[in-house]
């Protein structure tokens, strides 16, 4: 097998290098890309119930438990008991380690996970993602399935029964049960094992790294609060609302919800 080319990457300058980064790549590849922000240049595209300490077969069990107990404190409307694709969206928007990773169709969305608090000092990075070029070259798909197709299905058991899928991961759009889903603009890739997506041999195929300084980091939250990208407006609750008040406070700047 001939040598694979390594990943493309850019490294931004300012908010808005990082904002010509997306359009120019977006003019070159496919334009309707996904975006994944990552406060640290060494964390893997690999899906938080594949990422130590967690491991596959720990995730079929915490999903269990999610099902069980979810009903008596969730304020919304728990999917139907055999709506697989239903709860795997509602368990990965609650942060349960399930084999799915998010995505987001906008990159400035994105770009907001690239700013915690305990990494500001460390360069973090947002990956592009072509999601067509992704699921034509592994699985000769046209298009992006919705999680609940039923060509979903064994990609939706290795999360909920450990039953693993080798070699296998596709571009899939949640099913939308929760607002968060919808302001935040959402999308998934489903993995049917550990293996990280940008390690694979072919991710140059699908993959554009855009890397942000942790010297860009303090423009990169001020451009995104002048486009009203911030927590209260992608976590609409009276609790993250209250944390965004007081974040922008304490940065000396006048927050409005």
């Amino acid at each position: 097998m001939p040598p694979q080319p390594p990943i493309r990457e850019r490294v931004v300058k300012s908010f808005l290098d990082y904002v010509k980064a997306c359009l120019d790549d977006a003019n070159q590849a496919d334009p309707l890309g996904w975006y994944r922000g990552e406060s640290r240049t060494t964390w893997r595209l690999r899906p938080s119930g594949a990422r130590p300490p967690f491991t596959p077969s720990m995730a079929v069990g915490m999903a269990n438990a999610f099902r069980m107990k979810a009903p008596t404190v969730y304020h919304g409307s728990s999917p139907a008991d055999g709506d697989e694709a239903g709860w795997l969206s509602l368990m990965q928007h609650y942060r349960l380690p399930t084999l799915l990773l998010d995505w987001s169709t906008s990159p400035l969305i994105a770009a907001f996970f690239v700013l915690e608090d305990q990494h500001l000092a460390e360069d973090g990075l947002v990956w592009r993602l072509s999601p067509d070029v992704l699921n034509q070259h592994i699985a000769n798909l046209p298009g992006i399935l919705a999680l609940d197709h039923p060509a979903m299905q064994r990609l939706r058991w290795a999360s909920l029964t450990g039953t693993p899928v080798p070699d296998s991961v596709l571009a899939t759009m949640p099913v939308e049960i929760d607002r968060r889903m919808v302001v935040q603009h959402s999308a998934f890739t489903a993995h049917g094992d550990a293996t990280p997506l940008d390690e694979r041999q072919d991710a140059a195929y699908f993959l554009l790294r855009i890397v942000i300084p942790a010297s860009v980091k303090k423009e990169l939250r001020l451009g995104l609060m002048h486009f009203g990208i911030d927590r209260a407006s992608l976590f609409p609750d009276l609790e993250n609302l209250a944390r965004h008040l007081a974040e922008g406070h304490a940065l000396g700047h006048l927050v409005t919800p």
